[in-house]
């Protein structure tokens, strides 16, 4: 990959391009794999490590960045000279401005959730430990079935590592990192640098920190300069205040203070829950998450209640909502995953 830094010049008149970088992939190189440049500006990469392809749309396209984009892929051209083939090229936006929409030609993604309790895959009903429906005892096989049936992400959550405060589905975890090609992240008892560290570096695209989130934000803020693109903040609540520890303990944190608390931190995302409205087929909190999404220029996942197609457009059509996670409703068979990912793209 080659990051190069395009002059003004190098657009048509009336394009402004001072500053921007674009990212560029040649063939030889990684044939599907690209990172987006960072929201923060120059210098910072968003998106994860390693071969697979961890594309995240965190900057807000406007359409006028079709344009943008062909005049950056001439100049790169000119750049690299015309003897190189270029595969990719993209310019990266800045950070959107907060409760502005989201383009029309960009994707909401859907990330399945895959929640380990012992071992096993389950969905909780409210975050209730003793509410677990189990859906299948091997983890790798269920995550290589959301794979085939094209999904971009995974969602993965270790619900004995959130209550016990660290990792405890470790071997399950590790065999679907290693089974699938897709970017995962990852929550559910991650509450320190070490532990942050080792998920990285065994392959996960993006770790979500949540009961940190509140009680030592200065960690959270270490790991996003640490690992830029890598970092996410789970924002887990009821009745609009955080609640902390596996959902077992409420706070006085309402949910937008906390989100706005990390407008700086250079986190890649927020992933908001409605604890009430999780694995109860209900549907989500829409108005809820679009007033967080609205509230923050971090790009907000939503989580909790997605039960149906019509949950999945209503969460797009918002305009602000850059991604979705959802559990039951694909392993009920309430939400086909094929079917879900083509309606979803623009």
């Amino acid at each position: 990959m080659l990051l190069i830094r395009v002059p003004q010049k190098a657009g048509p008149p009336g394009l402004d391009l001072n500053g921007a970088e674009v990212a560029i992939v040649v063939f030889g190189g990684l044939p599907d794999a690209f990172r987006r440049i960072g929201r923060k500006g120059p210098g910072r990469t968003q998106g994860g490590g390693g071969s697979k392809d961890q594309s995240f749309h965190s900057g807000r396209f406007p359409k006028t960045h079709a344009r943008r984009i062909a005049a950056m892929r001439h100049a790169g051209k000119r750049a690299l000279g015309s003897g190189m083939q270029v595969a990719r090229l993209l310019l990266c936006a800045a950070p959107h401005a907060k409760g502005a929409p989201i383009a029309s030609e960009a994707a909401m993604i859907l990330y399945p959730a895959i929640d380990l309790k012992d071992g096993q895959c389950v969905r909780l009903l409210r975050g209730d430990m003793a509410a677990a429906t189990v859906f299948g005892d091997n983890p790798a096989a269920q995550a290589l079935k959301f794979q085939a049936a094209g999904c971009e992400w995974l969602h993965l959550v270790d619900l004995n590592g959130a209550f016990a405060g660290s990792p405890v589905n470790g071997a399950a975890l590790e065999a679907i990192v290693k089974a699938v090609k897709v970017p995962a992240q990852l929550g559910g008892g991650i509450r320190d640098m070490a532990t942050i560290e080792a998920w990285l570096a065994k392959g996960l695209a993006r770790v979500i920190l949540g009961t940190v989130a509140v009680e030592n934000p200065a960690l959270v803020r270490q790991a996003a300069r640490s690992f830029p693109g890598k970092i996410a903040v789970g924002i887990d609540a009821r009745r609009g205040f955080v609640a902390t520890k596996g959902w077992a303990t409420e706070t006085t944190v309402q949910a937008t203070e906390l989100a706005r608390s990390f407008e700086d931190a250079g986190v890649a995302a927020i992933i908001y829950t409605d604890i009430d409205r999780d694995g109860a087929m209900q549907g989500p909190n829409i108005e809820a998450t679009a007033a967080l999404a609205r509230a923050v220029s971090i790009p907000v996942i939503a989580s909790g209640g997605v039960s149906s197609m019509d949950d999945l457009i209503a969460l797009r059509d918002t305009g602000v909502i850059a991604g979705a996670i959802s559990g039951r409703a694909l392993y009920d068979g309430a939400i086909d995953l094929g079917t879900a990912l083509k309606a979803l793209k623009r």
